[in-house]
């Protein structure tokens, strides 16, 4: 993990057993990735550094945490202005909003649980389980087609 303390950058393991973990992707991230990387490894390469962190600055410096935070806020804001998407969305939203899109999908919950490194799926359900109008029409129509 990379984070700050009053904008020191601290680097250590994963707070518990469950942060460490393999998650499977599919072939078109894993190809992004893969070339990601490649290209990543010829410029650090070229410039003599060899293999360092997957994301580097304008220097090829690992990326500050406060950094990526506030170029994540600089392309959410312009997003908006160019009408990619409808609102902004803060760098940690996108945690919050893929798990809560994967409950919505019917997506199993240790399933969820496990990619997100929670403890239980119990957990993840309690922070990510929203309820709303299309949920409660889809419970609507599945108490329907048990009557009748």
């Amino acid at each position: 993990t990379r984070t700050t303390a009053s904008h020191t950058v601290v680097e250590g393991g994963p707070k518990t057993a469950k942060g460490r973990r393999t998650i499977i992707v599919d072939s078109l991230l894993l190809a992004t990735l893969r070339s990601w990387r490649a290209s990543q490894g010829e410029l650090l390469l070229r410039a003599g550094i060899g293999p360092s962190h997957v994301l580097t600055d304008g220097v090829l410096s690992a990326w500050h945490p406060d950094a990526m935070s506030k170029q994540w806020a600089r392309d959410a804001s312009r997003a908006v202005s160019e009408g990619i998407v409808g609102e902004r969305m803060r760098l940690h939203d996108c945690r919050h909003w893929c798990a809560t899109q994967l409950v919505a999908s019917g997506v199993d919950l240790n399933v969820i649980a496990d990619r997100l490194g929670h403890v239980t799926a119990a957990f993840t359900l309690s922070v990510y389980g929203h309820s709303d109008e299309e949920r409660d029409r889809s419970a609507a129509a599945a108490i329907g087609s048990m009557l009748g």
